[in-house]
């Protein structure tokens, strides 16, 4: 199976809950994902963007944990994740479809 391949059946996987792992809850996050998710939020080209991943994250010691809110901040029009294309999808949501799989 190619990488395309998986990563649509993992997209399928989401589509066929319905996203629903970014509807509420909160997220961990290394101190690696956390520090490349708030790169990428900086370097965004909507200042809000930044402001709004600082108010959801709550750092712990060694680690931090992203408040989802009622969504995630970060699903496309399509409800997939806009992190993943970027190499920035925390492991922890890459991983939760694969039961579904």
């Amino acid at each position: 199976m190619s990488a395309d391949q998986v990563l649509e059946r993992l997209c399928g996987a989401c589509d066929a809950t319905g996203a629903a792992c970014c509807k509420s809850g909160s997220i961990f996050l290394t101190p690696a994902e956390h520090d490349a998710i708030a790169h990428h939020c900086a370097d965004h080209a909507d200042p809000a963007v930044a402001a709004t991943f600082g108010q959801r994250v709550s750092l712990h010691d060694g680690f931090a944990m992203l408040d989802q809110g009622e969504v995630c901040m970060f699903p496309d029009s399509r409800n997939r994740c806009t992190l993943h294309e970027r190499g920035l999808k925390p492991r922890e949501c890459h991983c939760w479809p694969l039961h579904v799989c």
